[in-house]
């Protein structure tokens, strides 16, 4: 499919259909209002919905934010995954003191 799905669990088989749901209206996930049209973006490490309205605005700022670090999409994420892996290392390494 090309993008990750995120669950806490599976149903293998669907309930019942007893009446007709409602689409295009606002839903509650996580304590977060998600409406028609907003963008959920969601990787490894957490799941961020942006307002229609917001997007353009935001997608100015991570452009220009990009061009200021002079750095690929590529080099990014290696330093980010060492940065996390570093996170991960020392969270565990205080957990086995305790």
């Amino acid at each position: 499919m090309g993008f990750a799905v995120y669950a806490r669990g599976h149903v293998p088989k669907p309930g019942r259909k007893e009446k007709l749901g409602e689409v295009e209206q606002p839903i509650t996930c996580g304590g977060i209002t998600v409406n028609n049209g907003d963008i959920v973006i969601a990787d490894e490490e957490g799941i961020v919905v942006l307002e229609r309205s917001e997007a353009e605005a935001i997608l100015a700022k991570v452009k220009k934010d990009a061009i200021k670090s002079n750095i690929s999409l590529a080099e990014w994420q290696v330093g980010h995954r060492q940065k996390i892996s570093a996170l991960v290392k020392s969270l565990s390494e205080q957990a086995e003191q305790k």
